[in-house]
């Protein structure tokens, strides 16, 4: 009764002092003008799949515990005969036994005998085995024993396929889907000309003449890193605000002559390190997507209606004002479009 009082309290006091330290946090961060805050939120989760975990798609090797329990249990079964023809300890590699001296391709007859070997070897420790027990020889030599050798045979054969077939076919599919996945997330985050392991070359948005041309879906908001410096940057044109906070915008984005996307890009790279990156995984991928959608407004232009991302200016065509900053989603809108979207 006691313990749980004073867990009452001590709550109550961490409460207290959460209370009276809050408008002191408020007062240190200058962010009255961060109002896409959220937006970029949203961004730098879908930016960080550049560095997430991809074990989704799994191209390694496969693993062998299971094959080698059934070479245990195929030497085991083998009649007494041939196990007798290796030595009871475990010895170094034959590298030209006598068995091999004909074999072609000798090399490959090498390396099973000597696999051979370690598995013969391995019998003067039945407890290692699957069975935890040898048979006799009597056993082995018996019809049921060669029935046994047959069906370990069998399964054999079926796993060494399995093996070949992901290796052939399977693996090599994988890798494929992995470096196409990988490639297509890294540029639509960063543009094809984006180095992503570069600083300040990062993002390779492409930026037009002024903010109103460049923040556009098929200009520099066509990568996450160009609508991010859409609705966070600020320029010499008249967006001079925190949009996403102050840590996001130290350098003012220039357009034309020397555009410098990537350098304005690194506090926002930065920043947005500090979100977990989760597990590359389509189900993430769509759910990031949705609520990338799901976050799209609807707003009344003198060209008639625009789908924009962020905080629109008093016209609504995501042109540079000040503490204002959008980019414009009007060209990916079904309903405003003239013809199929091409994706």
């Amino acid at each position: 009764m006691q313990a749980e009082m004073f867990r009452r309290i001590l709550a109550a006091a961490m409460i207290a002092m959460y209370w009276q330290l809050w408008p002191q946090q408020q007062a240190l961060a200058n962010d009255t003008n961060a109002v896409n805050v959220a937006d970029l939120e949203l961004l730098c989760h879908i930016m960080n799949f550049h560095g997430a975990d991809d074990g989704g798609l799994d191209d390694g090797d496969l693993e062998t515990d299971q094959t080698d329990e059934l070479e245990k249990l195929n030497m085991s079964l083998s009649i007494p005969s041939w196990q007798e023809r290796f030595p009871k300890e475990v010895t170094d590699d034959d590298p030209d036994p006598d068995y091999c001296k004909a074999a072609k391709p000798k090399q490959n007859c090498i390396q099973a005998w000597n696999k051979w070997k370690k598995e013969a070897a391995a019998l003067k420790h039945p407890g290692s085995f699957p069975t935890k027990a040898l048979q006799t020889a009597a056993k082995l030599t018996s019809p049921a024993g060669a029935t046994a050798r047959l069906a370990i045979a069998n399964l054999l054969e079926q796993a060494n396929s399995l093996r070949t077939e992901y290796s052939i076919n399977v693996r090599p599919e994988i890798t494929a889907a992995k470096q196409v996945q990988r490639g297509t997330i890294q540029h639509a985050i960063f543009a094809k000309a984006g180095d992503s392991s570069a600083p300040g070359k990062r993002c390779a948005a492409e930026l037009q003449t002024d903010r109103l041309t460049s923040c556009k879906a098929d200009k520099a908001a066509a990568t996450v890193c160009g609508t991010a410096l859409c609705i966070c940057a600020k320029d010499s044109d008249g967006q001079s605000g925190d949009l996403c906070s102050g840590g996001t915008s130290n350098t003012a984005l220039v357009y034309s002559g020397a555009p410098n996307p990537g350098e304005v890009f690194e506090s926002i790279w930065t920043k947005c390190g500090q979100a977990q990156a989760g597990k590359l995984t389509s189900r993430r991928l769509t759910h990031l997507i949705r609520a990338f959608r799901a976050r799209l407004q609807t707003k009344a232009h003198a060209s008639g209606a625009v789908v924009l991302y962020g905080t629109a200016p008093s016209n609504n065509d995501c042109g540079s004002e000040n503490n204002k900053g959008c980019a414009c989603f009007t060209l990916l809108s079904a309903t405003k479009a003239s013809s199929e979207i091409k994706r």
